[in-house]
């Protein structure tokens, strides 16, 4: 299988305005986070409603949901991070009893139509309290259980991991797994996790050059699999790692080479076959970060970075669609529209479409792919016939 090459979008309110544009940009993976805190008490339906509508959002635009459990509740705002070695029993208790309800509630609202879950992320950053490992590993073991027992089809990515300069994550692996691999017994049972998450923040000045950073990634990598391999032995090792969250802030590294990075990385990890899925950490610019493949926090076409254009490369590189391939009506001839310019106006009006066929042709289209004006080069299925012109 072909890497999966994806784009982290935020919360799900935002998925409906981004999910158009991470299309246009071939992305085949769209994470999002689900706080299981609302200032309501949970489950709101609204806000259930609402992560649903944007798992369907992704579906419609050819982009499998990448759900994030990520463990900020009313109890702990701040994620599971939170629970140290000092953290009380009872708010410990409170904390895992919100977890696991509420998690039920939105597995049963959502169903099959999310098949990736990534569970309590980053539960080694240091700069701020860490979770237990065997805490985490027993959690992990317990939220895999109750998503798989609601769909049995999900896959779940532990973690992610984080992997940057003070830390690959491996001690910490090799401290939870013991709690982790309790909960998979008897052996040969299906192990609790298919895919090991990663959040990769290397050489975040940029790397002095291709060859610097590969070996790098691939160091990485290799020691998270080797570790995975001998603490399975006896079991069924997981399928993969996925690196659910990759990025380098251009403040820091500069905008190009940001985009070089980003390149380098997706072609080095494609080229090994452990990693399965390789996750952008952002859209926009979020939290004081310059991550984002658009300037600032507004999708505007004048604030692409170049790393956009870098990722789009990518995704055709690994010959992912740049468009989503919707199902044709029973009998219904709908014929395909190969655009190869930014503007698809242009391409329709080039075709001969003016007037009350043209502004038909463009609603068909922004009715299945969004905005015309933002979809990037591909094919597209619109039920209008365009005419040709003479």
């Amino acid at each position: 299988m072909s890497l999966r090459l994806g784009i982290d979008l935020g919360v799900a309110s935002e998925v409906p305005a981004a999910a158009p544009l991470a299309a246009a940009l071939g992305a085949r993976l769209g994470r999002f986070a689900c706080p299981l805190a609302v200032e309501r008490p949970f489950p709101d339906e609204i806000y259930l409603t609402a992560i649903q509508g944007a798992a369907r959002c992704l579906r419609r635009q050819g982009i499998e949901p990448l759900i994030v459990v990520d463990g900020r509740l009313t109890v702990a705002p701040e994620g599971p991070t939170a629970f140290g070695q000092r953290t009380t029993p009872t708010l410990a208790a409170a904390w895992h009893e919100e977890l696991l309800g509420n998690l039920d509630r939105l597995v049963a609202t959502v169903g099959d139509a999310v098949a990736l879950w990534e569970i309590l992320p980053t539960p080694n950053a240091r700069q701020r309290t860490t979770i237990e490992p065997a805490m985490w590993g027993e959690l992990l073991g317990e939220t895999a259980a109750l998503i798989r027992q609601r769909a049995p089809q999900a896959a779940i990515i532990a973690g992610g991991l984080l992997s940057n300069e003070e830390d690959d994550g491996v001690d910490y692996l090799r401290a939870a797994y013991s709690a982790i691999a309790a909960s998979a017994a008897p052996p040969g049972a299906k192990p609790a996790f298919d895919y090991l998450g990663v959040h990769m923040r290397i050489l975040p000045m940029g790397a002095p050059s291709e060859e610097i950073l590969r070996a790098a990634l691939a160091e990485r990598v290799s020691r998270l699999w080797r570790a995975l391999e001998q603490l399975s032995v006896g079991r069924l090792a997981p399928r993969g790692i996925m690196v659910t969250s990759l990025a380098w802030d251009a403040g820091h590294c500069g905008e190009l080479a940001q985009a070089k990075n980003l390149a380098t990385a997706v072609e080095a990890l494609a080229a090994d076959p452990v990693v399965q899925g390789v996750v952008w950490a952002s859209l926009v610019d979020r939290d004081g970060s310059q991550s984002g493949l658009f300037r600032g926090e507004q999708m505007a076409a004048d604030a692409r970075r170049p790393a956009w254009q870098a990722f789009s490369e990518q995704a055709d590189r690994l010959g992912q669609p740049l468009s989503p391939a919707p199902s044709r009506p029973s009998g219904a001839a709908t014929p395909v529209l190969r655009l190869r310019i930014p503007d698809a106006r242009q391409v329709l009006e080039s075709m001969g479409l003016e007037g009350a066929a043209l502004e038909s042709a463009l609603t068909a289209l922004r009715a299945r792919y969004g905005e015309p004006a933002l979809l990037g080069p591909g094919d597209y299925e619109i039920p209008v016939p365009p005419p040709t012109a003479e």
